[in-house]
């Protein structure tokens, strides 16, 4: 599959170093932070392949991947979707040139996987390759057997240990056939980390730590935005709001009865996600109004100080995203959304109109847009309510990054006074956390928290 030469993007000085690395290996690991171009970096890699490619990313980057082959002037006749129901994916896989690029996501192994299996690739990729880091999964397991004796492999990511120097083992497998001397995951986490007290958490041995990052500096390239010293700088701001008297009342009736209204929980993860419904102004299920405090400060937003100028909003809950969308149409405000309920084939046309300038407001429930995106038309993004995820609060912050900008970038949190919100900020500046410790600290702060009542009860009873 040749390339035309003529008219391709210019690579950055660091993309070429990348290209180098990769040029000399035909297993290839580019760790390179959100939006400094490892797609591209891993195209030109595969630029002289004779046989068929297969690209596995969520389905959120597939599109990025389409515009990049298009980009490079690879024909339109060699690239394959293979998207939709299972016989509409078979169809395009059986009529398709034989040395085509072809894009599937993850979970489309799952439909076609067979079929895939017995094919003979030239070259696979694994985009976002944290994907395949739990050994119990599925989609890992599937990885790890069916491309085992593929000639060419790469795995992409920006974060390839989000949860720990564990997620590692199948990433660097799937490349390898192992890591570090071991054949499979539970001989790797048996001889280099031992459990803790309770048997819930592995640390790794003394020099285990050392050892990982020698093996995978050897093997990997790996570059931050600050190595390749591009970027914007990144400002946060907060906007605090007070609660209404019938939120902080439904606020407190949650947090020290677990129940409201009808609705009663023993699980204290649920009565986190009530809390965090009442801090984003509505009750917990989520279908009543108690606050319009910070949908207003969202609009005001927009429409004084961030007036004319493009933004990238974030939701965790889509009655929040839902609500301040149809707040803003009232307004007379450009407002495009993207949720799960959105045909994902439509989702790249929706970015494309708000990168055209066609669209000012883009509301993105996270889930949704953490991946792939280029939503860089805007230089601030709010934060109308978080992920409880470090991960995916640095990928959704990256979707307005681009190499070439030098203009600061406004992050901007939109946090309820005395709520779980101010909880949820704390945490998040701890980068590195994942869902699960994410989870475990909140957990613990509301536990804190009622330990410290029941103790000043006890030391100030009647109050």
């Amino acid at each position: 599959m040749p390339l035309t030469l003529s008219k391709r993007k210019s690579l950055f000085p660091y993309q070429r170093e990348a290209l180098s690395y990769a040029r000399q290996r035909s297993r290839v690991a580019l760790f390179m932070e959100m939006r400094l171009g490892k797609t591209l970096v891993c195209i030109r890699w595969l630029s002289n392949n004779t046989g068929p490619i297969l690209i596995v990313a969520p389905v959120e980057a597939l599109s990025g991947w389409m515009d990049e082959l298009r980009g490079e002037r690879i024909s339109p006749d060699n690239i394959r979707l293979l998207y939709g129901t299972k016989k509409q994916r078979l169809e395009i896989f059986k009529n398709a040139p034989p040395n085509s690029w072809f894009l599937i996501n993850y979970e489309g192994l799952r439909v076609i996987g067979p079929e895939i299996k017995q094919h003979a690739w030239d070259a696979v990729v694994l985009d976002e390759s944290t994907r395949i880091r739990n050994p119990k999964s599925g989609v890992t397991k599937y990885c790890l057997s069916a491309f085992a004796n593929v000639p060419r492999r790469a795995i992409l990511t920006g974060l390839p240990d989000p949860e720990g120097p564990m997620d590692y083992y199948c990433q660097m497998t799937f490349l390898h056939g192992s890591f570090m001397g071991c054949h499979n995951f539970w001989m790797f986490r048996h001889k280099y980390f031992s459990p803790d007290a309770r048997g819930w958490e592995f640390r790794p041995r003394a020099g285990t730590i050392d050892s990982i990052k020698r093996e995978v500096h050897e093997m990997t390239f790996r570059l931050s935005r600050d190595q390749a010293n591009i970027g914007s700088k990144k400002l946060y701001q907060q906007r605090v709001i007070e609660m209404t008297t019938d939120q902080s009342k439904a606020y407190k009736i949650v947090k020290n009865e677990m129940a409201y209204e009808g609705l009663e929980t023993k699980w204290i993860v649920s009565q986190i996600m009530w809390l965090a419904r009442i801090a984003g102004g509505f009750d917990p299920e989520g279908k009543i109004h108690l606050s319009t405090k910070k949908l207003n400060e969202l609009c005001r937003l927009i429409q004084e100080d961030l007036r004319n100028e493009k933004v990238l909003v974030w939701f965790r809950f889509n009655a929040e995203l839902k609500a301040a969308v149809e707040r803003l149409k009232e307004l007379g405000i450009k407002v495009e959304f993207i949720t799960g309920e959105v045909d994902k084939k439509h989702r790249p046309n929706i970015v494309k109109s708000f990168q055209k300038g066609d669209t000012q407001i883009l509301a993105m429930q996270v889930k949704c847009g953490r991946f792939g995106l280029d939503c860089s038309a805007a230089d601030t993004a709010i934060y109308y309510s978080n992920p409880y995820d470090g991960e995916d609060r640095a990928q959704t912050e990256d979707r307005i990054v681009h190499p070439k900008k030098t203009k600061p970038l406004l992050l901007m949190d939109l946090v309820t006074k005395n709520s779980i919100d101010e909880d949820v900020i704390r945490i998040l500046k701890q980068k590195r956390m994942s869902s699960r410790q994410f989870m475990r600290a909140l957990v613990e702060d509301l536990v804190d928290q009622w330990k410290l009542k029941k103790r000043a009860k006890r030391v100030f009873p009647g109050k």
